[in-house]
């Protein structure tokens, strides 16, 4: 079943290079992993606060966009698509011992990579460096 899934990403914008804001639209099915994201959701519009660029995306353009909280592991691309879910892997990252709290939240953290898991002390280290670049 399709459906018309909106979420937020925060992304570097074109113009200033500043954090923007993608509104990611469908159709599309909200279904996928870290290692693989299948979301099938495309960027319609990014506006950025700081310079005033509003800048719809066509069809032909949807994936002209940079991720705001991007950063290198060990050769490896760690990402989070916005502040909600880059909070959530802090705090999960955080753990003594690793366990998802319930039912949804293993069936996220059941898809992160195997090298995230192994360098947890780096990857949460990592992770709270990109939340520190917030401007």
């Amino acid at each position: 079943m399709e459906i018309d899934y909106k979420v937020i990403y925060a992304v570097k914008c074109p113009k200033c290079r500043k954090k923007a804001d993608a509104v990611m639209g469908g159709p599309g099915v909200p279904a996928g992993t870290y290692r693989e994201p299948v979301h099938k959701l495309r960027a319609k519009l990014i506006q950025c606060n700081n310079c005033g660029l509003i800048k719809q995306l066509s069809d032909e353009n949807w994936n002209d966009y940079e991720l705001w909280y991007k950063t290198k592991l060990k050769g490896h691309s760690l990402w989070a698509v916005n502040e909600e879910v880059l909070d959530y892997m802090i705090e999960w990252f955080s753990q003594k011992i690793l366990k998802p709290y319930d039912e949804f939240e293993r069936s996220v953290v059941e898809t992160y990579p195997k090298w995230m898991i192994t360098n947890k002390d780096k990857t949460l280290k990592k992770l709270i460096k990109l939340k520190q670049n917030i401007t």
